[in-house]
């Protein structure tokens, strides 16, 4: 008889509790962005995150990523943890093991250098070889359905999908094994979410990601993850299975959400 493997935990989250600077911080009545979260992301999951505007998800989308230093706890990836104090070797391997895909793709380009200059910054900091960076650049950009041409091109010349595909080139430029997607389709059109959605469905499968995937729509979450969670001002309240949450889930503000 088969035996069912273990999943493998590539990201996890353990007691993370974080204050936004302010006159309160040191209060005990201030109400921190995050309480206690503890969280594991299993590799090549598709790990959904929900809950009302102010739950904490993109802050903890950001300290995961290490952008944002937690007041308190850690937060390890790949089995190392991710410290206030790291080298800049340690930065760099953190940065190609985890990227982030920011909701809004017009803020995340610069919109005074092509296309082919953002791709081989991304690309340079991989290590990879300046003679090899237009061709990588070429097959990543076909990766995500983008022709050659739009290398000469300012972020000014694209809509926002086609802008959301070349961000998403160019986090693939470092080969994560790890995206975080902080509401990745939220700023685009209906008509063009559900081809982000699909490709990122198909990027999962072609490079073997692990996606955190950070929503307040749950039909996309739906859609898209394998285990779900929900955020509630600032704790982690439920997490299970994607087919049994969506069927019925425990807590009565996870079942508000789903309109049960």
């Amino acid at each position: 008889m088969s035996q069912v493997k273990e999943p493998v935990t590539i990201l996890e989250a353990r007691a993370v509790t974080h204050f936004y600077a302010s006159g309160l911080v040191r209060s005990r009545r201030a109400v921190p962005a995050l309480n206690s979260v503890n969280l594991q992301v299993y590799d090549g999951e598709t790990l959904g995150l929900v809950g009302e505007s102010g739950s904490g998800k993109t802050t903890l989308a950001r300290i995961l990523v290490g952008l944002i230093r937690p007041s308190q706890g850690m937060v390890l990836l790949n089995g190392q943890a991710i410290l206030r104090r790291t080298t800049r070797r340690e930065k760099r391997l953190r940065r190609r093991l985890c990227q982030i895909v920011f909701q809004n793709p017009h803020s995340s380009l610069n919109p005074y250098l092509n296309i082919e200059t953002s791709m081989s910054e991304a690309l340079a900091s991989a290590g990879v070889p300046r003679s090899a960076r237009e061709p990588e650049a070429v097959r990543l950009l076909a990766s995500v359905g983008l022709d050659k041409d739009v290398l000469s091109r300012r972020p000014a010349a694209f809509s926002g999908g086609q802008k959301q595909r070349i961000v998403l080139a160019r986090a693939l430029a470092v080969s994560p094994r790890v995206l975080i997607l902080d509401e990745p389709t939220a700023s685009l059109d209906l008509s063009v979410q559900a081809g982000i959605l699909n490709l990122l469905l198909d990027l999962r499968r072609q490079y073997g990601l692990t996606y955190v995937l950070i929503s307040h729509d749950l039909h996309v979450v739906g859609y898209m993850s394998d285990r779900i969670g929900v955020l509630r001002r600032g704790r982690l309240i439920e997490c299970a299975e994607a087919e049994r949450f969506l069927a019925g889930p425990e807590r009565p503000y996870s079942r508000e959400l789903l309109g049960l």
